[in-house]
């Protein structure tokens, strides 16, 4: 698991984005849930989605790192190669079989409102999952 010890986390659902400096912005977003445990999940609440748009200024990509966190990556900012990579990497550390979740990067379309998961150059359109109250 990639995280600090002790280290709580920020809530960042309240940052405005226009008050976030552009060196700040090409950091990586380690999203997780309060108590750090099977938090991936969060990647997918709308909400969560509308503001890590806002923060990437537009598409993203997801390393699922573990069950319990969601790596942010501006599509701008780096490539597919890069992030497969670096999955592979942190998956072959993981210390915990239990823990991994998958070998594949996604990817989240603002425009289509949609996440794909790519691998090479294959890419496969994942079902947006919706978690509102009317549905």
């Amino acid at each position: 698991m990639m995280y600090t010890p002790g280290y709580a986390g920020d809530d960042f659902m309240n940052v405005d984005p226009y008050f976030i400096s552009d060196k700040k912005k090409k950091e990586v977003i380690c999203l997780s849930v309060k108590g750090l445990t099977n938090g991936a999940v969060a990647v997918l609440y709308p909400e969560v989605i509308k503001k890590l748009v806002e923060l990437m200024d537009g598409d993203f990509y997801v390393v699922f790192s573990s069950v319990h966190e969601a790596l942010i990556h501006s599509s701008k900012l780096c490539s597919l190669e890069e992030l497969e990579n670096l999955l592979r990497t942190s998956n072959s550390r993981m210390t915990f079989q239990k823990e991994f979740l998958t070998d594949k990067v996604y990817y989240y379309c603002r425009e289509e409102d949609k996440f794909i998961m790519l691998q090479g150059r294959l890419k496969m359109l994942v079902t947006t999952i919706r978690m509102d109250e009317e549905n």
